[in-house]
């Protein structure tokens, strides 16, 4: 037995042995190994098992052991003899030709792991029965630890850190100078040792060996940023400084290229936390020049610069993190902000259709120019759309006894179609503005109102135009506008309004003539046909027509028994006459209660009262109140006052005529009697600017009583919106703002309100 032990012993040192010529082989040669070295490798791995299955199972395992234990103490050697001394001698610490250190170090490490596959060949047997999964890879790893076990007990892992980060920063200035060529080959360097050191801190996690080459990374970012954030937010206007962070987040994203992409990440998730989230004061700055405000309220289509300003504003700010509610708050307050300038346009002011054509078009230009912003610089940001959306639905959803927006935007409309009637080029905004009716809460409301006003329209253009060559373009204008509408809103409820201009389109003029020979002038009476269920509803006015108009009566009659479900019940107040003036040779086109007033003066023109006209003709006094000063405005009557009481008759001189009008047609004024319904008055909703002014105010003081808050915000809102505001509005307000973390409350004195 004992002679066995000795035979096993003398077996296992002469393995020993051949392990270890195998290693020097390996290690120890200036080349790789000759051809016959595999196949040595691979006799010692035989041998290697056929003295391991010489033993049971358990002793198999520690029989393997004790080969990796030669395997260890051979490579510990090899490091502390061979590796280590030249690394020390690359001397780390004086980086001059850094880059080069690196890729001598990159060099030494490849082919001490690239010799571990000879090693496996060798030891393959027993390297196996330990780790039957991978043996190649098991073995690399152990190669790892055996060296870093060795780097970590002296300096050289801290001055190849530092050599690294010096190269880093190498790497950046050449890349800022545009020297492509150096960079990226000082790049390649640091993307091959930055993989290195990662999959070796990796590997060794669970041997307790711990490289902090992340931390040293991230230290060496932390202090830069620092550096760079308390230089540029002094030296640089914001948009530059947003360049230059955007410049810095593409050069990582170029130069710490490696494979595993965490260190880049935290890296850059540093350089938000540092450089962007820190410098957001500045950006909400209300006191530094080129602030947000001031992009956005210098914003248009044409200055690229402003364009790219923002756009980075949105990549850096509301794409990383799209929670962000300071910068979206802002923009929602300063859209409101020049909302709210507008109204002052027409604040105290007489509505009319100039007012409201400026009006409209800086709303419709204020949303298109947010609305450019959101396509060209923000890249179709949802939310902020939103924020459009509701901010133009608060400030078109809101009335008090002086302001309707739906009164504007349909006197805007008018003044835009008389520009188109007129052959003016203004109205190249008379599409485009029916968008704004998406903001409207009660869009049937909106359209019953309108129907009302088309129908006025349609009524007043076809009296003033039907004989010229512009009552085809007017049509055409109308329909335009009803097909916006109807494809924003529906055609369900536009329907009717298109209706009613197609029966303008498709009627034609039906025209009676008689004479009445003492006088010598010639009547010619336009009735209109219209469909009596598409048209809003027509105050009803009986009127007692003179003999002149006797055969009108009978005509109504005739047509109205000739047309399908169309009637003409509203002739005398909706059709009107051509009356010619054979003396100055001039066609007076009147309305029918006009016609009646004037052939009072037919045998006799002499001053009358209205309350005499009124016996005469049997007309209601209001009507000849109302038609006697149209008939005025276009000189057909002179007016005097005698004894606070205004009389009429018929002017026979026109002196106050100009010549161009001799031989034209005199058109008066006339009031079509449709029943107006509009929409019911709303109160405005008040919270969102209400919200500003307090977050605006708390930002000034920092700190205010409650009560002298309210005061604040009552006489805010009543000398800008002329309202009153109720204390428990302004305290629901308050406290949605605390639960939103807008403010705080002070813990010892609730009625102490900070800003946070």
């Amino acid at each position: 037995m004992i002679q066995s032990q000795n035979q096993t012993k003398a077996q296992f040192q002469e393995l020993e042995q051949k392990i270890e010529n195998s290693f020097n082989n390996i290690f120890n040669t200036t080349t790789y190994p000759i051809k016959e070295f595999p196949k040595f490798q691979s006799q010692l791995n035989s041998e290697i098992m056929i003295f391991i299955l010489k033993f049971s199972n358990d002793l198999q395992i520690e029989m393997a052991i004790n080969f990796i234990r030669i395997l260890k103490k051979l490579v510990q050697i090899h490091i502390e003899d061979q590796i280590i001394p030249l690394f020390n001698n690359l001397n780390f610490y004086d980086q001059t030709n850094g880059c080069s250190k690196l890729e001598c170090f990159i060099e030494m490490y490849q082919k001490y792991i690239k010799k571990s596959k000879y090693l496996l060949t060798s030891l393959y047997f027993a390297i196996n029965l330990i780790y039957p999964k991978n043996p190649q890879e098991a073995l690399k790893d152990y190669l790892n630890y055996l060296l870093l076990q060795k780097l970590c007990s002296t300096n050289i892992l801290k001055q190849l850190f530092e050599c690294f980060l010096q190269q880093i920063d190498v790497a950046y200035y050449l890349i800022q100078k545009n020297q492509d060529s150096s960079w990226k080959k000082i790049g390649n360097t640091l993307k091959q040792f930055g993989d290195i050191l990662i999959n070796l801190q990796k590997e060794q996690a669970n041997n307790n060996i711990y490289l902090e080459f992340t931390n040293v990374v991230l230290t060496h970012f932390k202090n830069k940023y620092q550096e760079f954030y308390n230089k540029w937010a002094k030296e640089y206007k914001i948009p530059f400084y947003l360049r230059k962070v955007k410049m810095q987040k593409e050069y990582n994203n170029q130069i710490l290229n490696f494979d595993d992409n965490s260190i880049r990440l935290q890296i850059n998730s540093q350089l938000e936390e540092q450089l962007l989230h820190s410098f957001k004061e500045f950006i909400l700055s209300e006191n530094i020049p080129f602030n947000l405000e001031s992009l956005l309220e210098n914003f248009n289509s044409e200055n690229l610069e402003i364009q790219d300003d923002l756009g980075l504003l949105n990549e850096l700010y509301l794409t990383l993190d799209p929670n962000d509610q300071d910068i979206k708050m802002k923009i929602k307050q300063k859209i409101l902000q020049e909302g709210i300038l507008i109204f002052q346009i027409i604040n105290n002011q007489e509505v009319n259709q100039q007012l409201s054509h400026r009006f409209v078009i800086s709303l419709f230009q204020l949303h298109q120019k947010y609305h450019k912003m959101i396509q060209i610089c923000w890249n179709q940001n949802t939310y902020i759309q939103s924020l459009l959306t509701n901010v133009f639905e608060e400030l078109l959803n809101f009335s008090d006894q002086k302001l309707d927006f739906q009164e504007y935007f349909v006197l805007f409309i008018e003044q835009e179609i008389e520009n188109v009637i007129n052959n003016q080029n203004d109205n190249q905004y008379l599409g485009d503005t029916v968008q704004l009716l998406l903001y409207l809460s009660e869009k049937n409301d909106f359209t019953l109102y309108y129907q009302n006003r088309l129908a006025q329209r349609l009524l007043k253009y076809y009296r003033i135009l039907s004989s010229t060559e512009f009552y085809q373009v007017y049509l055409k204008t109308e329909s335009i506008i009803i097909q916006k509408m109807s494809s924003l809103m529906g055609n369900q409820s536009i329907y009717l309004l298109e209706l009613m201009i197609e029966e303008f389109s498709k009627s034609r003029e039906t025209i009676f003539e008689f004479k009445i020979e003492n006088n010598k002038q010639l009547i010619v009476q336009h009735p209109l046909l219209l469909k009596q269920s598409d048209w809003p509803k027509f105050q009803y006015q009986q009127i007692e027509l003179n003999e002149e108009f006797f055969i009108i009566g009978k005509l109504k009659l005739k047509f109205e028994s000739q047309q399908d479900q169309k009637f003409i019940n509203w002739l005398d107040l909706l059709s009107y006459v051509d009356i010619e003036y054979s003396k100055k040779q001039i066609t007076l086109r009147i309305n029918i209660p006009q016609a009646i007033i004037l052939f009072v003066y037919q045998y006799k023109n002499e001053f009358l009262s209205t309350k005499m006209i009124s016996q005469i003709t049997k007309l209601q006094e209001y009507l000849i109140i109302q038609n006697c000063l149209e008939m005025k405005a276009s000189n057909i009557l002179e007016e005097v006052v005698i004894d606070n009481e205004k009389l009429y008759r018929f002017n026979e001189e026109w002196e106050e005529l100009e010549d161009q009008k001799i031989n034209k047609i005199i058109i008066t004024n006339t009031q079509i009697p449709i029943l107006y319904l509009k929409k019911a008055k709303s109160k405005r909703n008040l919270n969102l600017p209400i919200e500003a002014f307090i977050l605006k105010t708390l930002k000034i003081k920092k700190t205010i009583l409650f009560q002298d808050l309210v005061e604040n915000v009552k006489q805010y809102t009543k000398n800008t919106f002329n309202e009153d505001i109720q204390i428990d509005q302004i305290s629901t307000i308050i406290k949605n703002l605390y639960e939103r973390n807008y403010l705080d409350i002070d813990a010892s004195n609730p009625e102490l309100l900070k800003y946070i």
